[in-house]
Formats: C-alpha cells, structure tokens, sequence
C-alpha cells in the first residue's frame, strides 16, 4: 500500500489540489489527512468538500477543527487564529461541519500511527492531542508511548515544518537531515509531514509518500513542494481574511525570503 500521507490544510483548497495531482503522478493508492483542515485560510468549505473527496474517512481531527465544532476552547488559540475559527463558523456548510465533527483522533494501521499533535497513553489506550512535537523529548514521549502497543512509526503534523526523527537503541533522539528512509520493524521513527496550505517556516509546502513493502519494512519519502506566496496572500485579501505578518515580511523583504530559502 502506498498512502499519501498530508496535513495541515488550513482552508487553501487550492494547495491540496497541487498536492492530490502531485501524489498522483507519484502512483499513491490512498491518502490519509492528519488534520487542521479549517483555519487561517481564505476557502475551509471548498477545503472540506476536497477532503471529503480525496481522503473519505481517512482524516484525523486537528486542533482547529476542533474549535470550529466548538470541541475544544480557543483559549489557548492566538487572536488571529481566534479571529479566523470564528468567521469560518459562518463559512462552512451544515454538513460539512457534522462531517468534520464526526472525525476520529487518530488513525492506526498496523504498526504505524497517524496523528495531528502528539499522543500519550489513557489506561493504557492511545490518548492523541494537541501538543507540539518538535523537540527531542516531544519525540522520546511520543515513541515511549505507544512502543509497548506494537506502534513503531509515529506520523504527526501541527508544526507546518517537516522533520524525520529516529529515536536510537540507547533512546536518543536524532533529527535526520534526510528526505528519505527505509524503516524496518526494529526501528522508531516520528515523522512530521509539514503542511500543504500554509508553509510558514520553510519556503515550500510538504506531505510524506509512505508505502509499505511487503517485507514488513517501510518507504518513507517527504516531497516538498513549490508554493505561490504573493497568490496565497491574494486568495487571503479576496475572501477577506487576515494576511499573516511573517506572509507580508517574507514578500516584501528580500533578506526574509532569502533566509528562509537556507531553511
């Protein structure tokens, strides 16, 4: 099986539908949705209507869906992202809300985990949150976690930044500077696929092919992508919303764009 594995829409309909032609051309088999379909974004009903096509009941619940069918606090949220769940409320159709609202947390097959933050143990079943996992502990927790349930890959979102983490036999973390991998049974990894509606720490959006040999082992690949920054910023001033600080910073200051491309 061979799964295109994305996250982090954020309400760009038009991303995901470069990113589905992309996994395509690259002969996937099914996709998977790792969350945060809503948010942020100029279009989260189109965005919810593609997801619905392309990943059907493969998608797992991010924390701004969550606020948007009212299923968690928007406490811990910034005031643009407040501001952004709340317009959306009015934005998204009925049904497209009840379709959202019925997703799970996350998603298991086999040996792999498929998740939008980071996950913990409740009486001794997967418990998935929101949490960021982005450091060498976050990664240790997560892996630690699930070790004992037969869970050997770990795919998160969340951060929009694409990471491969393998964690050692003496239990160290190491961040590889791969794109990547072969990981056999024996082997623990947490994967961060990015994002494909809203790159705003490295200069390209990103999603993760993984397919499964039938020798038990593992392909893993992250594909980065080309994103139009100046049609994004315009898509946001059409539908009104908010155009992001470091969107203006990264268009407008060539020393911004240029740092990001080292990235």
């Amino acid at each position: 099986m061979k799964y295109a594995v994305m996250s982090d829409v954020h309400a760009n309909a038009e991303a995901l539908a470069g990113a589905v032609d992309d996994a395509e051309m690259n002969g996937v088999d099914g996709f998977i949705c790792l969350g945060d379909i809503v948010g942020y974004g100029p279009y989260p009903n189109e965005a919810i209507t593609l997801s619905r096509e392309v990943f059907a009941e493969k998608v797992v619940l991010g924390n701004h869906d969550a606020a948007i069918v009212r299923e968690m606090s928007m406490d811990s949220f910034s005031r643009r992202a407040q501001k952004s769940i709340l317009a959306q409320r009015y934005m998204v159709d009925e049904f497209n809300l009840d379709w959202l609202a019925s997703r799970s947390h996350f998603i298991r097959e086999r040996n792999l985990l498929f998740v939008h933050g980071d996950v913990s143990l409740d009486a001794g079943s997967i418990k998935a949150g929101f949490g960021y996992v982005f450091r060498p502990e976050d990664v240790d927790r997560v892996l630690s976690a699930v070790s004992g349930l037969g869970v050997n890959i770990v795919f998160v979102g969340h951060t929009h930044e694409p990471m491969i983490w393998r964690q050692n036999g003496d239990g160290s973390v190491e961040l590889l500077d791969e794109n990547r991998i072969i990981v056999s049974s024996s082997d623990h990894y947490a994967v961060n696929v990015g994002t494909v509606g809203c790159p705003r720490s490295v200069p390209y959006a990103s999603y993760a092919i993984v397919e499964v040999k039938g020798n038990g082992h593992v392909d893993i690949e992250l594909r980065k992508l080309s994103f139009d920054y100046s049609a994004y910023r315009d898509s946001l001033l059409a539908a009104n919303a908010d155009v992001p600080i470091w969107l203006e910073d990264m268009l407008s200051n060539p020393q911004v764009a240029e740092k990001m491309l080292k990235c």
